[in-house]
């Protein structure tokens, strides 16, 4: 093969790699593809929050009293992966809940990649990853809710964090 044939392929190669990259969807780009998500089809509902969330089929649940609150634990033992969900009271306007404030707060934990977020229509705060986790808390109805995941179950959380209602 001469050098300008070698040449042709190599560029051929990068550009097709970059309209690969390119036009792939976010939860492809994140490691993984749409379908990897297990289908959300049984629902955890809480009634003394009055919140309730989508989560998969053969997934172990478990709430717990924790402070003043709850922990919620979902583990999809079938894909390996899950995440926790912590309510506590919060007794701040809705906007208080900003990534300026998480770094004055917690000034040990990284955030990077913040953004604002609402959840379940209601529940405004932020969604920010760090080195091993996602973490996505915001604030509804005098609660503060911290949703977090190791890095390699975010698209679960993400789509979990779809399904969240308010009743």
């Amino acid at each position: 093969m001469n050098r300008k044939t070698l040449f042709m392929l190599s560029v051929a190669t990068v550009i097709a790699a970059a309209v690969f990259v390119a036009f792939r969807s976010p939860a492809e780009r994140e490691g993984g593809s749409a379908a990897s998500i297990p289908a959300l089809s049984e629902t955890y509902a809480n009634p003394d929050y009055g919140f309730s969330f989508k989560y998969p089929a053969g997934s172990i649940v478990y709430a717990m009293p924790y402070g003043d609150g709850i922990a919620i634990t979902v583990n999809d033992k079938n894909a390996g992966k899950g995440f926790q969900i912590t309510i506590q009271p919060f007794d701040e306007p809705m906007d208080a809940l900003t990534a300026e404030r998480v770094r004055k707060d917690l000034s040990d934990l990284p955030i990077n990649n913040p953004e604002e977020t609402t959840v379940g229509g209601e529940g405004k705060g932020i969604s920010f990853n760090n080195d091993s986790s996602k973490h996505i808390w915001f604030i509804a109805r005098g609660n503060l809710y911290q949703a977090t995941s190791p890095l390699d179950s975010q698209r679960l959380l993400l789509a979990v964090m779809h399904t969240v209602s308010f009743e």
